[in-house]
Formats: structure tokens, sequence, C-alpha cells
């Protein structure tokens, strides 16, 4: 694998970074003026996170997204289970980090 994978994950990283930042931003200046965002309005900071994520993935396979599931499907079993639980794991815990920086910067 060359090295433009790499490249191309670490682009999507960071216009996933510099997009939930603008997303967050908007957010504090919405809360500014008056509007209380609940919980479903920030649903829009999921979607930079999730492509900043697919930027990592791609800096730590060294792998196009695209061919993630050939490569997840060649595993044996018990390695997907434990991936599988890590995934959730690590899930687990950036949603519960997201909601508690949420929680205590008055968002939710």
């Amino acid at each position: 694998m060359d090295a433009s994978i790499r490249k191309n994950g670490f682009k999507k990283l960071a216009l996933g970074t510099a997009a939930l930042v603008a997303v967050f931003w908007f957010v504090l200046w919405l809360q500014r003026q008056g509007y209380s965002p609940n919980s479903f309005a920030l649903i829009a900071l999921g979607t930079p996170v999730a492509i900043g994520l697919v930027g990592l993935l791609e800096i730590t396979v060294n792998r196009p997204f695209s061919e993630m599931e050939e490569w997840w499907n060649n595993l044996e079993g018990w390695q997907r289970g434990v991936l599988g639980l890590l995934v959730v794991i690590v899930a687990f815990v950036l949603l519960a980090c997201g909601m508690a920086t949420a929680g205590i910067l008055g968002l939710i």
C-alpha cells in the first residue's frame, strides 16, 4: 500500500475535525442568540465526527474505506468478535466523552 491512502485519510481526518469545530462554534453562536439546542439538534455534530473517524481508520489500517468490507470478511470469526467489541467500547467511550463535554458546556 502506498502513502497516498494515509494522505487521503489525513485529509478526511482534518476535514472532519475542521467541520466539527465549525459546527460546534455555530451551535454555541445559536445558544448565545437565545436558541437552546436540544439533544436532537446536536446530531449535526455526528457527521463531521464520522468523516474524521473514517480518515482515522484509513490512517490506522492503511486501506481505503471502500475495501474494508473485504478485509473484514477475511478475518477469522474470533478476530471479528474481538475487533467488533473493541469498536463498540471505543464508540461508547467517545459518546460518553462527547455527552459529558456537552453537559459541562451547558449544551444539553
